[in-house]
């Protein structure tokens, strides 16, 4: 198996690289509950966190570690990746900690990991 390299996805790569190890290990009713949580946090609330998310990187010039966490995976886990590259951007560039939590739900519901707490 080939290791990730953090670096390429800003500074906060390490934790992207964490949603990404656990994305190897999930079985498949639980890719199957991903998807369900995902199509149930989409919605006005979910548009806001992933423009503001998207903004604050951009805004911060870290438009490559959003491109290459956007490129690696399909929404849910995409999401907490792209939440993960800019979490240390909150109160910053209009970013909440709100937006964070919306876009990262459906992966700690369904996994119970959360990328931005404990230990990586």
């Amino acid at each position: 198996m080939t290791s990730i390299k953090s670096d390429v996805f800003g500074p906060q790569g390490a934790r992207v690289v964490s949603v990404l190890e656990r994305t190897r290990k999930l079985p498949a009713d639980e890719m199957e509950q991903l998807t369900d949580e995902w199509g149930l946090a989409y919605g006005v609330a979910y548009d806001e966190a992933w423009d503001a998310a998207y903004d604050a990187a951009r805004d911060a010039s870290r438009p490559g570690a959003w491109g290459a966490a956007y490129g690696v995976a399909w929404d849910a886990i995409r999401d907490a990746g792209l939440a993960c590259v800019v979490s240390d951007l909150v109160g910053q560039h209009g970013l909440k900690q709100e937006h964070l939590d919306v876009l990262l739900k459906p992966w700690i519901t369904v996994t119970g990991h959360d990328p931005l707490k404990g230990e990586l």
